[in-house]
């Protein structure tokens, strides 16, 4: 199956799937019963969803590296961290289990707390489909949110990809017809007339209110919403005992590159032309190589640090005073540079290549000061994508 039929097949399928998913929820709100294929249309969501993705995202090669692997220029870091991917995993299959749960079993005859959690369980999974959502598809008001990151995360364009958005819609429908499922099954709970001594002793609780609360089963989606986070924080404790961060659902979608809520800044991707100073800028330890700032570099942002602005400097400065030398020396670098820098993986071997390159560095100085009237306006201008013409 190629990528024009199943686009083809999305196209019929997803809004079909979104509207059935739109009259179950109805159903449901008038107190009629599910209809006993509403798991084979949930399943199709989830399934329209994710080769909704794999389509919308076939022009970006994704490997399975974190951020702080270099990867080529065509390619993006995976948009969860695999040190915490598995808590998310986890919650997930977690949230899609309480979900059959619910819609199998008779609800009615559940006890209120089990209804609840596994209420909770379905919102946890769901929150986190839609958070990966967002961090797949960037949204227009935070395209920019991260400057110090590659760009690879495409746009939120529903024109372009209106299937994510009817897959976004499905997963919200189905979590809100599971609530009303849950609340229209229980019925609801009226508080019963005491005698007179046990009236007297309910008016002495601590608690009077939260019993009050409790009583009504049209509340019960509100307190699962809010124990949903508590929910969230106890999986997470469990699966510490497999290796896994208490804050593994964030650093999930933080420690990444490339992507809506990445934090980290990855090591410069590999160009044919790449200068190897530049993964040396922005691959190695920041206390040591001393990035400054980002910059261009034949349209692609680069991390600058004194020695790779010194370093292009004098190659800008061999090119307008001996062009046939520079042709010669660019073309020897060009040879044996980038193979070189494809060997540099770590941060570590980063720093070595920097102090490495730390004698040429004073050498490319010493040759600026000596030939330039203005050296350090020269350095400066480096990867800015400006000439010094354009500040006059």
């Amino acid at each position: 199956m190629n990528e024009l039929q199943v686009l083809v097949a999305l196209a019929i399928l997803s809004p079909g799937i979104t509207v059935l998913e739109g009259i179950f929820a109805v159903r449901v709100i008038r107190k009629k019963k599910l209809p006993k294929g509403v798991l084979i249309v949930d399943a199709l969501g989830y399934l329209a969803l994710y080769f909704g993705l794999k389509c919308a995202l076939s022009d970006l090669p994704m490997v399975d590296a974190d951020w702080y692997v270099q990867i080529s220029s065509n390619e993006a870091h995976t948009f969860l961290a695999t040190e915490h991917r598995l808590t998310v995993f986890v919650l997930i299959v977690f949230g899609a289990a309480c979900l059959i749960f619910l819609t199998l079993v008779s609800v009615k005859k559940l006890p209120p707390l089990v209804k609840v959690l596994t209420l909770s369980g379905v919102y946890a999974g769901t929150f986190l489909q839609l958070m990966i959502i967002l961090q797949l598809f960037r949204l227009p008001l935070v395209k920019d949110a991260h400057p110090a990151t590659n760009s690879y995360g495409p746009e939120v364009l529903f024109f372009e990809f209106p299937w994510i958005f009817l897959s976004a819609l499905t997963i919200f429908l189905i979590a809100a017809r599971t609530s009303f499922h849950v609340v229209r099954a229980s019925g609801e709970f009226p508080e019963p007339s005491l005698p007179r001594e046990e009236s007297t002793a309910a008016s002495r609780e601590k608690l009077p209110r939260l019993r009050s609360f409790l009583a009504k089963s049209s509340r019960w989606p509100l307190l699962a919403l809010i124990l949903s986070f508590p929910l969230i924080g106890i999986i997470s404790m469990i699966l510490m005992l497999f290796g896994q961060s208490p804050a593994a659902v964030i650093k999930a979608f933080t420690e990444t590159a490339d992507w809506s809520f990445s934090t980290k800044i990855p090591p410069q991707s590999l160009f044919y032309d790449e200068h190897y100073l530049c993964t040396v800028a922005a691959g190695g330890h920041k206390k040591i190589v001393k990035p400054l700032r980002m910059g261009i570099r034949h349209g692609h942002p680069v991390v600058v640090n004194r020695q790779l602005q010194v370093a292009n400097a004098f190659e800008l400065l061999l090119e307008e005073h001996t062009p046939r030398f520079h042709k010669a020396v660019r073309s020897f670098y060009d040879r044996f540079g980038f193979p070189f820098a494809r060997l540099i993986h770590t941060k570590t071997g980063a720093d070595i290549i920097y102090f490495v390159m730390k004698p040429l560095e004073w050498i490319f100085l010493i040759f600026l000061y000596l030939a330039d009237v203005h050296p350090e306006d020269r350095i400066a201008m480096q990867y800015t994508g400006k000439k010094k013409e354009d500040l006059l």
